[in-house]
């Protein structure tokens, strides 16, 4: 279910908890957490006063940039914005159900979480998350595998899922009638060879397969995608969906 309106604001600190804090950043161990709280601690010491309390209740306002203080009339003028800017972009902008949400979260995660959007590295000031992403050119969202699930209730995929369902049951029944094509009989089997029924020769052109993908070194995985030596992925057709990504 999607977010809608405000909802975003209205558990601030609970949503940017939500977002994924990777092993290299936030640990389970009660030790280094001491320690990570500790660095924080002594950083905000030699903070100048104003960037301390800069910190307590940030303004979050999701037709402000997420990288910098301009505020723009609308959320599309501050997308738009933030793109020509700084790069950022939305993925799969056309199934985007709570623009609004999205950038409100966004917002929570930088000035609350002091999270990267990219990285998910943590910073002392939100501040400092803002000029990381933008030196490191981390001004965009995870949009993978992995860091899909922060996202996805911002995003509603029924009316793409249904499309994509429909061209697929089509491409399928395409595919089932050119197999059950019939050559009409003449009476000459001239030409022809003769296939055994116990599926041996389908045996030995997969036998043939194997053999030439682990001659060049090549994987299959179980989706049916290629994988070679350098870790280069070739998907399956018929997983053209999950790949397809707009700008």
């Amino acid at each position: 279910k999607a977010h809608t309106g405000t909802d975003h604001l209205k558990h601030k600190r609970a949503a940017s908890k939500k977002s994924q804090k990777p092993s290299n950043t936030i640990s389970d161990d009660p030790a280094e957490s001491d320690g990570e709280d500790a660095s924080m601690a002594t950083a905000k010491k030699i903070m100048p006063q104003k960037l301390v309390e800069s910190q307590e209740n940030p303004t979050i306002d999701p037709k402000q940039s997420l990288f910098d203080n301009h505020i723009s009339n609308t959320l599309q003028e501050n997308v738009d914005y933030m793109r020509l800017k700084y790069g950022f972009f939305i993925p799969d902008r056309e199934c985007l159900a709570d623009l609004e949400g999205l950038l409100g979260y966004c917002q929570e995660k930088i000035k609350l979480g002091h999270y990267c959007l990219y990285c998910e590295k943590m910073f002392p000031t939100w501040q400092g998350c803002q000029n990381h992403m933008i030196s490191k050119r981390h001004t965009k969202l995870r949009y993978e595998q992995g860091y899909w699930d922060e996202l996805e209730p911002f995003y509603d995929f029924k009316a793409e899922n249904a499309e994509f369902t429909v061209q697929s049951n089509e491409e399928d029944a395409a595919e089932q009638d050119t197999e059950m094509e019939v050559v009409k009989d003449d009476g000459d089997d001239e030409g022809w060879e003769d296939m055994s029924e116990d599926g041996e020769d389908d045996d030995e052109v997969f036998d043939g397969y194997e053999k030439e993908i682990a001659r060049f070194g090549l994987d299959v995985t179980p989706l049916g995608e290629l994988v070679f030596p350098d870790g280069r992925i070739i998907g399956h057709r018929a997983l053209r969906r999950y790949y397809k990504q707009r700008h």
